[in-house]
């Protein structure tokens, strides 16, 4: 996942990264899962995550989004 760019990242083939994968990840990485929502006409989630000094920041313009398709 990049920061740079601040662009929607794709999951990796094969990461399933369903949202306990993606809490499991956070966590490895210090990173907090804000928000996850289901796109039923897309077919996938995505998910805003955020490093917990930017969260205690507030620096919210650093949040990034992760779609998983």
């Amino acid at each position: 996942m990049s920061v740079a760019g601040q662009g929607v990242q794709r999951a990796p083939r094969g990461y399933g990264a369903s949202e306990g994968a993606v809490r499991q990840a956070a966590r490895e990485h210090d990173i907090v899962l804000l928000a996850s929502f289901e796109d039923d006409d897309a077919g996938g989630e995505l998910y805003w995550l955020i490093r917990r000094k930017d969260l205690a920041a507030q620096q919210f313009d650093r949040a990034m989004p992760l779609f998983d398709c």
